[in-house]
């Protein structure tokens, strides 16, 4: 039996583990479910314990301060957003100091203090990956952006969106 593909677990270990730990994040923040403990055992896997205070600033400020909700699926889901991608996409950048990129992708969704601060915590979550010997792959081309449209999941998804 040919198994389907699952775009979630066809990533790299890396950026795989910390789409899993933005995912949980958005659960916490949105629903008050506690997941701190699995999302620093996770980053201590990576060998980036310390990458959980970053991170959880990161997704408060992405949570708390877009122009409009972010499409971060649950953390059951095997298929991987536009804008999931593109906050991967912002890691990326940062760690291969493409910082002004990363700004201006996340400028897309928030005002530039928020932006800033957002960029500043992607710095911080990528200099530690770093240092654990976690690159995480360049975006080859064109960077993923934001998606424009609030409604652009597809139909089959949306009610499974973490907003």
């Amino acid at each position: 039996m040919i198994e389907p593909y699952n775009e979630f677990t066809a990533l790299p270990l890396a950026p795989r583990a910390l789409l899993w730990c933005m995912r949980m994040r958005v659960m916490q923040l949105r629903w008050g479910t506690e997941t701190q403990g699995r999302v620093d055992d996770m980053l201590g896997q990576l060998g980036a314990p310390t990458a959980s205070r970053p991170l959880e600033r990161f997704m408060i400020t992405l949570v708390h301060g877009t122009t409009r909700e972010l499409g971060v699926l649950c953390v059951c889901q095997t298929e991987v957003v536009a804008d999931e991608r593109a906050l991967l996409d912002v890691l990326s950048l940062v760690q291969a100091k493409r910082s002004l990129e990363a700004f201006l992708v996340l400028r897309s969704v928030l005002p530039a203090e928020g932006a800033g601060a957002a960029l500043h915590s992607a710095e911080e979550i990528g200099a530690i990956l770093a240092q654990a010997g976690r690159l995480l792959p360049v975006p080859d081309g064109d960077v993923h952006r934001f998606e424009r449209a609030p409604g652009s999941l597809p139909t089959h998804l949306a009610h499974n969106v973490l907003h």
